[in-house]
């Protein structure tokens, strides 16, 4: 079962419990874009279910979706402060890491007028992994380029055969 099925199927804390501890959710599973579980639950405000899969499933939470986009990112950007403490105070997520525009989670708030979150994250230290600063992220403008290619090729040339 992915992580779309898993929304798209559950709609309670309990719902989504009973599925990944009986259906063999894969928690980590991505969607075409690249978002997990975790970057759904960050998103759509579901503290108590971002605890779960972060406690009792080791999801991967430095998971990022196909433009950078991790948990944090997303718990800023909608205002989630509950969800933001929670993965600096509690889980020790990278607050520097960024996107493939280089953004952090506290522009991204601030580009979203989520106040209370820039307010917060301006007031943590940076929190910096060692293997953070290794890893290799496609932040390259020759990368963004390729991207944005494939995708607009993939579109044109699925529009090229469709019947209007």
């Amino acid at each position: 079962m992915d992580s779309v099925t898993l929304r798209l199927f559950s709609r309670t804390f309990a719902h989504r419990k009973i599925l990944i501890e009986n259906c063999d959710a894969n928690v980590d599973a991505m969607d075409s874009n690249g978002w997990t579980a975790l970057h759904l639950t960050s998103k759509f405000g579901h503290l108590d279910i971002v605890r779960y899969l972060i406690e009792n499933c080791s999801v991967d939470m430095e998971a990022t979706n196909n433009v950078g986009i991790n948990a944090l990112h997303f718990a800023s950007y909608y205002g989630h402060l509950n969800i933001v403490q929670y993965l600096v105070q509690h889980c020790d997520m990278d607050t520097t890491f960024t996107t493939i525009w280089g953004a952090t989670a506290c522009e991204i708030a601030n580009d979203n007028k989520e106040n209370s979150v820039v307010d917060y994250l301006k007031s943590q230290p940076e929190k910096v992994h060692p293997k953070a600063a290794v890893k290799l992220r496609p932040t390259s403008l020759e990368s963004i380029k390729k991207s944005v290619c494939s995708h607009v090729h993939d579109s044109l040339s699925r529009s090229l055969f469709v019947r209007h």
